[in-house]
Order: structure tokens, then sequence, then C-alpha cells
């Protein structure tokens, strides 16, 4: 089965949808780090930064495929600065 092309609009659903799972899970990474041991905040950020490297992936992907130059689709545009790991 052949791949559909993306078009713009695609990646930028892609990548608002992302930024709304970052946000989410740093909200959650907070709220199991005050009353819980910390291991399940620990394990929360490994999962944030995962996502953090599937966004640099599909980001590398949008561009090797001719999609938009627009780094804040993905958020690079912030150098890493507000990425888990960065």
């Amino acid at each position: 089965m052949a791949r559909k092309k993306a078009l713009e609009v695609d990646w930028r659903d892609i990548g608002a949808q992302m930024k709304v799972a970052h946000e989410e899970l740093e909200s959650l990474t907070l709220m199991l780090a005050e009353p819980l041991p910390a291991v399940y905040a620990e394990r929360a950020i490994k999962v944030l930064e995962q996502l953090d490297r599937l966004a640099l992936d599909v980001e590398n992907e949008m561009f090797r495929r001719g999609g938009p130059r627009d780094l804040s689709i993905f958020g690079s545009e912030l150098g890493g600065e507000g990425r888990t790991g960065s």
C-alpha cells in the first residue's frame, strides 16, 4: 500500500498534537513527583525524552520528504529549550 503524501496541514497537525502530548506528560510528571516515590516521576521523564526524540525524528522525516521548512512545527526553534534531556 502506497503512503499518501503528507501535506503541510498534516505536518502541522502532527506537530500540534505532539506539543499537546508533551505538555500533558510534563504536567503528569509534576503531579507524580510530589506525592509518590521519585521512581514514578523518573519513569515519566524517560517517556518525555522518548517523545522528544520522536518529535525530532518526525521533524527530520518532514524535511527529508520536502515538507515545510518551519522549525516551529515540532518546537526545534527552541534549540532544545523546554525539551527534556536537552
